[in-house]
């Protein structure tokens, strides 16, 4: 899901050029539009490009907007990607966040079933600590039932969860004990490569995708890890190389 964000769009022409670059299988990849936030002629053109399709939807508004807006304005739009489970034209739909990167093939996700299970997740984890699930990289079996299920279960004031999170609090209330773990080389949090540098250094040969959550890549750089972070700059070369080296497409400025 995209909005009129250009530094969303420059990740995901980058996020484009990866998966064409180590995904051999035949793909779709498509970007949900918001009605209300059309992206321009410009970006859509870009985007082509690298091979994105266009999917139009309408906005899926928090149960409490307020308390979501509160916490990270653009988290407000999450619900949005409920529409997911309507998309019954693919048997498996594979989601990817924005500020996502592939380093290997992601074919084993195209492939994944989930057996008894409603969705494929990686742990959210915060210093070592699991804190439920991340929906940065998710894996899914649409399905129209489900699809309204959710929909219902999002306008009920019964469900509790932390509204900060939006629809990953929502979801993890949802399917609190429905999910498979897809590991941490399927969606990387890079906020662990200076939580736990070791296990960062340990597992980084094995990645499949890298989420920048906590440092977006587009303000990587050295100084980022000394003075946000209060991280070793060291600890920015592996994190932050492989989407730098990423070529943009040449329409991306």
């Amino acid at each position: 899901m995209l909005t009129d964000d250009e530094n969303y769009m420059l990740s995901t022409l980058k996020l484009g050029r990866s998966l064409r670059t180590h995904t051999q299988d035949p793909f779709d990849m498509v970007i949900m539009e918001l009605a209300s936030k059309p992206l321009n002629t410009t970006a859509w053109t870009c985007l082509r490009a690298v091979g994105w399709q266009r999917c139009v939807v309408d906005r899926i508004s928090p149960l409490d907007e307020e308390a979501t807006r509160r916490y990270i304005a653009r988290f407000e739009d999450q619900f949005t990607k409920l529409h997911l489970w309507d998309m019954t034209m693919y048997e498996t739909l594979v989601y990817l966040d924005s500020d996502t990167l592939t380093l290997r093939s992601i074919s084993h996700l195209l492939h994944r079933k989930l057996g008894s299970k409603r969705i494929a997740v990686s742990p959210q984890t915060w210093y070592g600590r699991v804190e439920g699930f991340n929906m940065g990289v998710f894996v899914i079996h649409p399905d129209k039932n489900e699809y309204q299920r959710l929909l219902t279960l999002q306008q009920d004031p019964s469900i509790k969860f932390d509204t900060q999170w939006a629809e990953q609090g929502f979801l993890n209330v949802v399917y609190k004990n429905q999910w498979a773990d897809l590991g941490f080389t399927n969606n990387a949090l890079v906020w662990v490569s200076w939580q736990d540098h070791a296990y960062w250094t340990r597992n980084y040969p094995h990645i499949n995708i890298i989420h920048f959550v906590g440092i977006k890549p587009w303000i990587c750089f050295p100084d980022a890890f000394i003075q946000w972070l209060i991280a070793p700059s060291i600890y920015y070369t592996p994190v932050c190389k492989a989407w730098n080296d990423m070529p943009p497409p040449t329409c991306a400025k």
